[in-house]
Order: structure tokens, then sequence, then C-alpha cells
């Protein structure tokens, strides 16, 4: 059994290897489609499906919270039913997650670059100061 689970882990490991090579399905670089679908989904322009997926998935999340409130407060084992609810839920709004992700990126950003420049002007000011 030993021997068995070592070559299998020696052929996950060779596999994954290989994966990486080849990238797989990641791209370390974004071409225009993904640069201006990034930018869509940052302004909060979904489509009609990505809409009513976000609707379905906050419904889930919902129904699976109270599913497992309900759950803790009395003795009933309802299963996995409320955990598979949220997870697909979570799944479901990843369009507004990503959104959200994008504008959070933007702020720290521009926060970055506004920090700088103070930091800059502070140092210049305090440079003009000790020579008076």
């Amino acid at each position: 059994m030993k021997k068995a689970t070592l070559s299998l882990l020696f052929y996950l490991s060779v596999l994954s290897l290989k994966a990486q090579e080849v990238h797989g399905r990641y791209e370390d670089y974004m071409d225009d489609e993904d640069i201006a679908d990034q930018k869509r989904m940052e302004g909060f322009h979904f489509t009609n499906f990505e809409t009513w997926a976000m609707l379905i998935g906050a419904a889930l999340l919902i129904i699976g919270w109270v599913m497992l409130k309900q759950k803790e407060n009395t003795s009933k084992d309802s299963g996995c039913l409320p955990q598979g609810m949220m997870f697909l839920g979570i799944i479901l709004i990843s369009p507004l997650i990503i959104g959200l992700l994008g504008v959070v990126n933007k702020i720290i950003y521009y926060g970055f670059i506004i920090g700088l420049i103070a930091f800059g002007i502070w140092v210049i000011f305090t440079l003009f100061e000790k020579n008076k």
C-alpha cells in the first residue's frame, strides 16, 4: 500500500510540474479580452446572466444562513445542505466580489500614489524648514 501511495504521489507531482510548464489554463499575462472583462466588472456592468446568478446566489446565501442558524437552535441534523447552499451562493455572486475587489484595488492604488506625493511634499517642507 505504501508503494502504491508513493507511486501515485510521484505521478501527481510529475503531472503538476508538467502542467506548470504549459501554464495550464492560467496565463501569466492578460490579453485585451481579459482586460475589457475586468474593466466591465469593475464598473459593475454585469450581463443579464450574471445579474440573475447574483440574485439567485444572494437568495441561496440567505436561505443557507437561516437554515444554519435554525440547525444551531435545534438538535435536528439537516446534513450539509446549508453549507452547500452557502458555498454555491458565494460562487454565484463571484462577479460582484470581483467588481468589489477591483474597486478596492483602485482605492489602494490611488491612495498609495497620493501618500507618496504627500510624503514627497512633507520631505521638501521639512528640508526647507531646517535650512532657515
